[in-house]
């Protein structure tokens, strides 16, 4: 508005402000945006310095960023907050995180501090939650050294975590109590077999009692299948092995041959009980004495053949050859087979086993057992 003499004159402009109102409410939305995600990722920021004692809340809205001044110094805030809200249990971890003389100690060799404490979510309240709280530089100057301190209730977080947790063991305690069975399951095979030579071999001592030779050679045959099945007791016995779900493979030295004389007497006499012909072929350059674990091998065999006896019809026959055969840095025992029934032909087919015996390291001990093979 302007006067020319007696005559009032308006001045009218016109302006094209849609790109000023675009980018006004552009800019709403990102401080709703931005407003949002600080809300959910934090309940309470904090600007302090360290030299000044000053401490303002970081209010983050609409209208964007605002500082808002604490009306205390930061050290009342901090003394005030672990007199009212922390529990007591907490107040000695927290005094000690805020400690206002270390912080940039610690913030100078760590990129922030994260702790973890049990804090009223209120003054007025009596309930208590879990909060983290953490601490970032921010700047510093000869007369300021500020920080950013970020608090977020995580009671929720906590408690989920401690359910999944709890689940977590129970599931492995389900794990630990399967495999346990598991194992007695399939240690029952290995137990059986051995324990029928025993009750055999005492009853056919029982009927020959005036003769020496026969007393002695089933002594020599349970004495055999006795240890063995000590062996496997000391296994059952060793729960460890069970729960930590490991076998250990021994490297040891053992007389292969003495090992399979001992076998071959307690399955004879079984295959003789049931009219079978049980016959073992080792062949002539196979070794005296061999490295590996002799438990295991034994357990696998004395599994194979038990098996056999037990599927082989009446008056059939199985004959069992056993081979070396040693490919790049494995072992394997190759156990080839053929089932003859008594009116069948001499083309029958032939079947093989191979059992593959992975070698644990050289420090391992004959002396550390593991689980039966089942």
């Amino acid at each position: 508005t302007y006067y020319e003499g007696d005559q009032t004159h308006i001045l009218l402009t016109i302006q094209d402000v849609q790109e000023v109102r675009e980018a006004k409410n552009r800019e709403l939305v990102r401080n709703r945006i931005f407003a949002t995600a600080f809300r959910d990722l934090y309940d309470q920021v904090f600007e302090a310095d360290l030299i000044t004692n000053e401490i303002h809340e970081i209010i983050c809205d609409e209208d964007g960023i605002q500082r808002i001044p604490g009306g205390q110094t930061l050290r009342e805030v901090i003394d005030y907050r672990w007199e009212h809200l922390i529990h007591p249990d907490f107040r000695r971890q927290y005094m000690q995180e805020m400690d206002m003389d270390t912080i940039p100690e610690r913030l100078a060799s760590s990129p922030s501090i994260y702790f973890e404490v049990r804090r009223k979510t209120s003054f007025t309240s009596d309930e208590y939650h879990w909060y983290s709280i953490q601490i970032q530089f921010l700047s510093k100057s000869y007369d300021s050294y500020k920080i950013m301190l970020y608090m977020r209730d995580i009671d929720q977080t906590r408690r989920e975590d401690e359910r999944n947790k709890r689940a977590l063991q129970d599931a492995l305690v389900l794990d630990a109590n399967r495999a346990k069975s598991d194992f007695i399951s399939r240690m029952s095979h290995d137990i059986r077999t051995p324990m029928n030579a025993i009750i055999g071999m005492t009853a056919i001592a029982a009927a020959n009692l005036g003769n020496e030779a026969k007393i002695s050679d089933c002594l020599q045959k349970i004495g055999v299948s006795a240890k063995f099945l000590l062996s496997l007791i000391n296994d059952i016995l060793d729960m460890s092995k069970i729960e930590s779900g490991k076998v250990v493979i021994a490297q040891c030295e053992f007389n292969f041959h003495r090992m399979i004389q001992g076998i071959s007497s307690v399955f004879g006499q079984q295959a003789a009980q049931k009219h079978l012909a049980f016959n073992v072929y080792l062949e002539e350059n196979f070794p005296l004495t061999c490295t590996g674990d002799e438990l295991r091998i034994n357990q696998i065999l004395m599994n194979l053949l038990s098996n056999a006896i037990k599927f082989t019809p009446r008056a059939g026959a199985y004959p069992c050859a056993l081979n070396a055969k040693r490919p790049r840095n494995t072992s394997l025992l190759c156990v080839s087979r053929s089932l003859i029934p008594a009116s069948a032909s001499a083309r029958n087919s032939k079947s093989a086993s191979s059992i593959r015996l992975s070698r644990s390291p050289p420090a391992a001990d004959a002396s550390l057992r593991g689980r039966g093979l089942g």
